[in-house]
């Protein structure tokens, strides 16, 4: 649909070649901004005024955001705005329109599927916890499939089983152990590297250990802040430990520990959300600038994406450490 848009508009003023470009740049650098408002809103509505002015500098000014969507023009903040707002209505407790929301997110990217976790426990929590009713169950159960079905009415302009095919082969692409994503498989030197069984086996393995840890920081750490927490946990968690990501695949977690920041004020997730995006930038910055096929496996390209790796491993696992030791100091 938006590039819809932009055809529409190119055919009118036939703009440069540079021209199309920033054209396409805009739709991310759109949604930077309302990812911006949606964080400013957050923070003023359920902390402060200052909160949400220092949050909102903090995103709009993050050399990682502005490389992201201004300078490449990749568009990983367009779902990142959707996955927003379903936690923020998970966070104020409306269900319905974060159905909707999530459904839309998934609609751009497949990237969203991360946040499932963190919808389902709203579920739980919300449905079958608070004063659990069969009508309740009824009516949640409709407005998904209201949101299921929202999808294929959007996919109708463009053939359902195109849409279909497009998604299955966005996620079967790119069989590899990490594609210049700086995590743990890089580290080990396993970036183009094709996936083998073993391999495949932890890979996936990670994401059902995210999965468990994400539901005790949920529902046993109970965080006021939690929905964007364990949401910013499971996306760098699956960035870090998972295979087949993509440098950019740890975009969404910046915005969502920034909320978490927001709501907590806490210097912990302040670093935390500082380190983040200092590791997402060195990544993407070196990706985009340094990256060659042709020289990638060289000594010198290989060895500072090794070393950026590992430092993002070390910063994982003090992550981690920082999240358990908060938790023996809660009990």
């Amino acid at each position: 649909y938006i590039l819809y848009v932009i055809g529409f508009i190119k055919n009118i003023f036939h703009p440069s070649d540079a021209g199309l470009y920033f054209l396409l740049k805009i739709p991310a650098m759109i949604c930077d901004i309302l990812c911006a408002l949606i964080i400013f809103n957050l923070a003023e509505k359920h902390s402060e005024h200052k909160t949400g002015i220092v949050c909102t500098a903090l995103f709009l000014f993050n050399p990682a955001v502005v490389l992201n969507s201004s300078v490449w023009g990749q568009v990983d903040s367009v779902f990142t705005v959707f996955v927003l707002l379903m936690l923020c209505c998970i966070f104020e407790k409306r269900l319905y329109p974060a159905y909707f929301f999530f459904a839309a997110a998934i609609f751009i990217k497949p990237q969203a599927l991360f946040y499932t976790p963190v919808l389902i426990y709203a579920a739980i929590e919300l449905v079958f916890y608070d004063n659990f009713s069969f009508s309740k169950l009824l009516r949640h159960i409709i407005a998904g499939l209201s949101a299921i079905l929202m999808i294929f009415l959007l996919a109708l302009p463009f053939n359902i089983n195109s849409v279909i095919s497009q998604y299955r082969n966005t996620i079967g692409s790119y069989n590899f152990a990490s594609v210049n994503a700086y995590n743990l498989w890089t580290a080990l030197g396993f970036n183009w590297r094709e996936l083998n069984g073993a391999v495949s086996v932890i890979g996936y393995s990670m994401i059902i250990l995210i999965v468990i840890a994400s539901a005790f920081m949920y529902f046993v750490k109970k965080r006021r802040n939690r929905c964007f927490f364990v949401s910013a946990f499971i996306c760098f968690a699956t960035f870090m430990l998972s295979v087949k990501m993509h440098d950019r695949y740890a975009y969404p977690a910046m915005p969502l520990m920034l909320c978490a920041y927001a709501l907590s004020k806490s210097k912990k997730d302040a670093a935390l959300y500082l380190g983040i995006s200092v590791l997402q930038f060195m990544n993407a910055a070196h990706v985009l600038f340094y990256y060659d096929p042709a020289t990638y496996f060289s000594t010198s390209y290989s060895q500072i994406a090794i070393i950026i790796s590992i430092a993002a491993v070390l910063f994982f696992a003090a992550m981690c450490l920082l999240i358990i030791k908060q938790e023996r100091i809660k009990k």
